[in-house]
């Protein structure tokens, strides 16, 4: 099946159609899209976290360029075969965070799995190795927290990356930039922590997302990066939501 595959993000929006992916912001995709696309799908597969609006805009682009292609969306509720939840409750959950462990069981097939996504906003997830998604923590993603400083203090500047790796900073750019990365691969380090103890089992640390570059360096040695995560989930399952 021809499977067009959308993750409609707070920063960006990505599809995937026939193994290639794409990225755009809400204000380019019209444009983008349509030059991307050569041919018609035989179905299109959603995940979205943004705002009414720009889901609104994203589907009424879609309805326009492929007006007899059926649409379907991805929620969290949804009942898969091969795949459960554990969350408390399933429909405040993300779809892009339970899509994105989805996906990541086609890149480590085995055993429990910590997937990292570094976003707007950085999730740090746990899905058992039987495919149980057990939940996880939610923190400001690296450029959010970076801004924040700069946007709240008066004389903090904005980040430059560059100046990460220092292991005693000796100036602001290199303060800022290897704490905020320090504070993200401490709450990475200590969410596996805290699943390995629990689960009673080694968990293998996925990570993606359009902020990973900050630090993909700096990830545990035997972590895998894989891009497009949420797209590779979605695709995998979309038999399902026929």
């Amino acid at each position: 099946m021809s499977l067009l595959v959308l993750d409609i993000g707070n920063s960006r929006i990505k599809w995937m159609m026939q193994g290639q992916a794409y990225s755009a912001t809400s204000d380019q995709f019209g444009s983008c899209f349509t030059a991307s696309i050569k041919a018609n799908p035989e179905r299109i597969v959603i995940c979205s976290v943004a705002a009414p609006g720009v889901t609104q805009t994203v589907i009424d682009t879609l309805a326009r360029a492929m007006p007899s292609v059926p649409m379907s969306f991805f929620e969290s509720t949804l009942r898969l075969k091969n795949f459960r939840q554990g969350y408390d409750q399933p429909a405040q959950l993300g779809p892009d965070r339970w899509a994105a462990c989805i996906g990541a069981r086609q890149f480590c097939r085995s055993g429990a799995l910590l997937v990292a996504s570094f976003g707007t906003a950085t999730t740090l997830d746990v899905m058992t190795d039987d495919n149980c998604f057990l939940g996880g923590v939610i923190l400001p993603g690296p450029e959010l927290m970076a801004r924040a400083l700069s946007q709240n203090t008066a004389r903090l500047p904005e980040v430059n990356w560059d100046k990460a790796g220092r292991d005693i900073p000796s100036d602001t750019q290199s303060a800022i930039a290897e704490g905020v990365l320090r504070a993200q691969l401490g709450a990475l380090e200590l969410s596996r922590q805290r699943a390995e103890l629990v689960l009673a089992a080694p968990v293998q640390v996925v990570a993606t997302g359009g902020a990973v570059h900050c630090l993909h360096h700096r990830l545990p040695a035997q972590a895998q990066s894989v891009e497009h995560l949420v797209l590779h989930g979605l695709a995998s399952i979309a038999t399902e939501l026929e």
